[in-house]
């Protein structure tokens, strides 16, 4: 089941990179924020910490697709034999990712010349491997947040992710992630830039000392 679920969400990422381009950004980005447990699996662990570092690939202006690396780090009120507190529960996970983007402004940064702030709401889904403990299981994380962009390529996100480890030897080990995603967009870099095509559009700026060298018909003067 879980190698299916692979298989479609690999051949899903790759007829989305076939699709036609038309803002193509390359986005790198972390989150980090604070963890809950949901479910009894983790009843014996704390509230803890979540972090996650992405590169991600925008085809088209309301779509992206990536790859997600997550930790989440639970410590445990649970002792050992020997009355020690036992080390923390840590959930690795390995997922590609797509995020849609349903609505919000294309214009540029607050910081920026125009003064707008550009922002959009998403949701995500990212099925892959994680291990969560010592054991492997099929992982689904699924989110959504707010994007802003002080600047036209630095974004700001905070976001709500909830993480599901299904399979495990005590069954469903769930938490929720309320963080802050930061990170850079590179699209200028990799080509299809709309903010440089729009720049290269738009006519050069007359200067001042460009005056006519001839009067309208009725004064018919030339000057020197």
């Amino acid at each position: 089941m879980t190698r299916r679920l692979l298989v479609a969400g690999l051949i899903l990422a790759t007829a989305l990179a076939a699709l036609p381009a038309r803002a193509m950004e390359l986005n790198l980005g972390a989150t980090l924020g604070a963890g809950a447990p949901l479910t009894q699996v983790m009843r014996r662990a704390k509230p803890g910490l979540a972090f996650a570092v992405e590169a991600t690939y925008g085809p088209l202006a309301y779509l992206e697709f990536g790859l997600r690396y997550s930790l989440g780090w639970f410590p445990q009120e649970e002792r050992d034999a020997a009355g020690n507190v036992k080390g923390a529960v840590l959930d690795h996970g390995i997922c590609p990712l797509l995020r849609f983007s349903l609505f919000g402004s294309s214009r540029s940064g607050w910081l920026d010349d125009d003064g707008w702030l550009r922002s959009s709401f998403w949701l995500e889904v990212a099925p892959g491997y994680h291990m969560i403990g010592r054991e492997s299981a099929f992982g689904l994380e699924a989110g959504f947040g707010y994007e802003f962009r002080p600047r036209r390529r630095l974004f700001l996100s905070p976001l709500v992710r909830f993480t599901s480890d299904f399979g495990t030897s005590e069954g469903t080990a769930a938490y929720v992630v309320l963080g802050l995603a930061v990170g850079y967009d590179f699209g200028g870099l990799v080509g299809g830039d709309e903010d440089e095509a729009e720049a290269s559009a738009a006519p050069p700026p007359r200067s001042s000392g460009d005056y006519p060298t001839q009067l309208p018909a009725s004064g018919g003067t030339t000057w020197p």
